[in-house]
């Protein structure tokens, strides 16, 4: 098939959604069909407001891209992100297109918001431009021919709670780096608790920091490593100078080679998020052999509480001292949950990614 897949991100090896999108775009050319692959950049219009009312501009763009471009020649159309709805509103109703339509989820965005509302997490004020756009997600859902989400959780949320047929909705579980599988890891573990990316409401930061602030005066020969959170992050802002010596800034890590050994030198890794995509932080440092605590999305969701990790049923200081705490002082369950965490992510190659989006392409 000759395929047009639109991206709602930018296409950088080096961040997770980027990373997934050239790599599912490479197995699609591998098993023999045409993709043409547009990026964000080449969408966003009003360039010059930056980072300002980005989903707004990223909807106006792809809609934009297709009328300005020869779309006639392709047989299916992948949109990431629900965004998408006014382009997909054009190919339907404007140029009745004949042609399929997939959505595929970085993050179902109806399940963030229920989740975000589920726990209570006060959100930043929004700008006077930020609408609710949940009917038009839901269009944008009910309209494609086919949805595409990270995991099992997500596809299960679509048709007990959005109410998509079952035959609409597949899901596929992202896939670590080739390099995991062939660079062999052999740090010792240290009395690190390492977190990885912006440092945001919606990724739990509040409670996060109230959390670590009790733990590391409660255990103070444990360390905090933030990796990924700018180089504009201040300590004092959120740390008291009684743990400020304890806690460790990495900016930023594009070298996965690096990445790797900042995890596998960790003993466990706090991702309380309520919004992550494809999720590959926390399935990173598992595969490093870092007890994971965690939200309840993404790849996250399907791991066995307890078992494989341990998922905070709620996000809040108190859930995540708990957690931290039953880790820190019972190194066997640590170790048993960390070596299962391990095994289980273990089978995310691209090889089975590649052999479940033939399958589903082929019910397509």
């Amino acid at each position: 098939m000759r395929i047009l897949t639109l991206s709602n991100c930018p296409l950088e090896e080096s961040q997770g959604s980027g990373y997934v999108i050239l790599n599912t775009a490479r197995c699609l050319v591998d098993q023999g069909h045409e993709v043409d692959l547009v990026s964000e950049e080449e969408i966003i219009v009003f360039k010059f407001l930056k980072s300002r009312a980005r989903i707004y501009r990223i909807m106006l763009g792809m809609a934009w891209w297709l009328i300005t471009h020869k779309i006639k020649k392709y047989d299916l159309f992948i949109f990431y992100g629900a965004e998408s709805f006014l382009a997909v509103f054009l190919l339907k109703k404007l140029f009745r297109t004949k042609s399929l339509l997939i959505l595929h989820s970085n993050g179902l965005e109806l399940m963030v918001s229920d989740n975000i509302k589920k726990h209570r997490i006060n959100q930043e004020k929004k700008k006077w431009f930020h609408f609710d756009l949940s009917m038009s997600y839901k269009y944008c859902y009910n309209t494609v021919d086919k949805i595409i989400t990270v995991s099992k959780s997500e596809k299960e949320f679509a048709i007990n709670r959005l109410g998509l047929k079952s035959d609409k909705v597949f899901y596929n579980n992202l896939a670590l780096p080739a390099i995991y599988f062939e660079t062999e890891i052999t740090n010792e573990k240290q009395d690190i608790i390492a977190y990885c990316g912006r440092w945001t409401i919606d990724k739990g930061a509040p409670a996060m920091a109230e959390a670590i602030n009790s733990v590391l005066k409660k255990h103070s020969n444990y360390r905090f490593r933030m990796i990924g959170v700018g180089e504009n992050f201040v300590v004092s802002d959120f740390f008291c100078d009684e743990v400020k010596e304890q806690i460790e800034i990495i900016s930023f890590v594009e070298d996965k080679v690096l990445l790797m050994n900042l995890y596998s030198e960790c003993s466990i890794f706090l991702f309380p998020s309520l919004t992550e995509s494809f999720g590959l932080v926390v399935v990173e440092a598992m595969y490093c052999g870092c007890a994971v605590v965690c939200g309840p999305t993404g790849y996250a969701a399907e791991i066995i509480n307890k078992k494989e990790g341990i998922i905070l049923n709620k996000i809040s200081k108190e859930n995540i001292i708990k957690a931290l705490d039953l880790f820190i002082c019972n190194e066997k369950f640590r170790k048993e949950v960390a070596f299962n965490g391990q095994q289980k992510v273990s089978e995310l190659t691209w090889s089975n990614y590649s052999i479940r989006l033939n399958s589903i392409m082929k019910t397509v």
